[in-house]
């Protein structure tokens, strides 16, 4: 679906075919970090646009938790990003939620320094440029 500075995705997941969907997962483009990028021109925004993807939400019902519905959107959306080149994925993950700092990282992300809001970012190079 068409956003600023590129097009967004969302994902659902659930146990089988039949089932109702557990997991989901909504990605884009930073649009709050590309819209602070104006001073270098709407080409260099277009770019990191299409390079830079943020995960916006990632949701699992409470009840299928554990039950590896959070990586099935996840694997499916980084299976997506990583046919395009310079690919990283982003994240924000509130300050003090370890249990979700440490999901990320064991799905390969890294996480940064507490960035504003009180969010830390992760981030995770899906491939590299071209």
């Amino acid at each position: 679906m068409p956003v600023p500075f590129g097009s967004a995705v969302a994902l659902m997941a659930g146990r089988d075919v039949d089932s109702e969907a557990s997991g989901l997962v909504y990605a884009g483009p930073p649009v709050r970090l590309l819209s602070g990028c104006g001073r270098f021109g709407a080409r260099v925004q277009e770019c990191l646009g299409h390079a830079l993807t943020e995960i916006e939400l990632l949701s699992v019902a409470p009840e299928a938790q554990r039950g590896g519905l959070g990586v099935a959107p996840l694997t499916a959306l980084e299976e997506h990003l990583a046919r395009r080149s310079g690919v990283v994925l982003l994240a924000k993950v509130r300050v003090g939620e370890f249990s979700v700092m440490r999901w990320y990282r064991r799905r390969g992300f890294v996480i940064a320094a507490q960035g504003g809001a009180g969010h830390h970012l992760c981030w995770r190079v899906l491939c590299a440029v071209r």
